[in-house]
């Protein structure tokens, strides 16, 4: 087979009290880093409150952003998500809803939830 083996998309989420415009400058630096280390695809998820028709629960708002990661190459393709303070629990989330897809999660100055 010719299939190709693609590294895992990189998923990002931004701090608590950005616009999305704010956001994607903030990540800026570290996603055009992470392009030149080997994770040349990334999807930047923007806030509940930053969606064209914001969700009305936490779980909608995660099956928001995994149908926005399956529309990139479909529902088996890996991911790595980062997340900066309150990013960190739509980060959690879709790290519970995405399973074993998720190979690592890193989340910085955000505790996790209670389980």
């Amino acid at each position: 087979s010719n299939t190709v083996c693609k590294p895992p998309l990189l998923i990002a989420f931004y701090s608590g009290g950005f616009t999305a415009g704010q956001g994607r400058n903030f990540l800026r630096s570290f996603l055009k880093y992470a392009s030149g280390e080997g994770f040349p695809e990334h999807l930047v998820a923007d806030h509940a409150s930053e969606l064209n028709q914001p969700p009305t629960s936490f779980n909608e708002y995660t099956g928001h952003i995994a149908e926005q990661v399956d529309a990139v190459d479909g529902p088996t393709r890996t991911v790595i998500i980062v997340a900066h303070s309150l990013g960190g629990r739509g980060a959690y989330g879709l790290a519970q809803r995405l399973g074993q897809r998720c190979l690592a999660l890193y989340v910085v100055e955000c505790r996790p939830p209670s389980i």
